[in-house]
Order: structure tokens, then sequence, then C-alpha cells
């Protein structure tokens, strides 16, 4: 494993501090790891954006913010990012720095605090961002994934 992407790793095993060995992977509390499966145009061109994306547990989704006087759930079921117990958002950080890799859903005051651990595997000026293509993709892929968010939690609740 690349020292970037074990840093990242062992970051969230910091902030929530009990890991549970499974199989050959690890478990880490508060988080879930799924399999996000989608599709967007770009340019007038289907891309697929699928990936495995590291969900948070614990993202209160009755949370309003006082801004827009909207919950977090619905912020979601309108594309937007939720916002953490801290008043941050929570982003989605590219594990690997590739835009199809692995993501992790942090607080921005998390992925600020450890900015330089979390980019180690990109020189300057070498994100995918400058990449129109790419980051029109991930712009599309952003917007999708809340929305999809949010239809997995009612989901789980119309199940309970």
């Amino acid at each position: 494993m690349s020292e970037a992407k074990d840093a990242s790793l062992n970051i969230i095993k910091k902030v929530e501090g009990e890991v549970v060995e499974k199989g050959i992977g690890k478990e880490y509390k508060n988080y879930k790891l799924v399999e996000y499966n989608g599709q967007t145009k770009v340019n007038g061109e289907l891309r697929d954006i699928s990936r495995r994306v590291y969900q948070r547990l614990d993202i209160d989704y009755h949370r309003v913010d006082p801004k827009t006087g909207l919950t977090n759930l619905q912020l979601m079921k309108k594309g937007r990012a939720p916002y953490w117990k801290d008043g941050t958002v929570v982003e989605l950080h590219h594990l690997i720095q590739r835009e199809l890799g692995a993501m992790v859903e942090i607080p921005a005051s998390l992925h600020d605090e450890y900015n330089k651990i979390l980019h180690g595997l990109v020189e300057n000026g070498g994100s995918f961002r400058n990449n129109l293509v790419l980051r029109k993709q991930y712009d599309n892929f952003r917007v999708k994934y809340w929305r999809w968010r949010a239809k997995q939690i009612e989901i789980e609740r119309f199940k309970e």
C-alpha cells in the first residue's frame, strides 16, 4: 500500500479510534464500504463513474444548515454534501488521487488539517482537476452520489 493511502487510512483510524479486523480487509468504526455504480455524460459521451466509497455512518441527517434552512438529508436529495458536527461540509476525498479511485467521506475540517498527507501522491499541478473532462466527470459524480446516498438512507429507514 502506498504511503499516502496508508496515511489516509491511519487518519480515519485515528479519528474513529477502533479498528475491527474482518477477513483480509479492515472495517473502520463509523465507516461502511459501498460500491457506487453509475454513469454520466460529459461532452455528449457516456462515462462510467462507478467506484468504492467509504461512507460515514454517523452523519446527522436531521442537522439543519442555518444558511439554507435545509436538513442534511434535504441537501443530499438536491445533490449537495451534508454538514458535519463542526459545521464544515462532508467532502469526498479521493484516496489515491485518481478520479475513478476509491473515496472516503470526511469532514472538510479533517481534510484541511491533514491536507499535505492526504494529497501526498500528487505533485504540485498534478491534480486530475486540471483535465476539464475529468473535472466535469467528478462534478457530475458528486451530485449524483449525494442524491443516490439520500435514496439509500431512505431505503434503510423504510426497512426499519
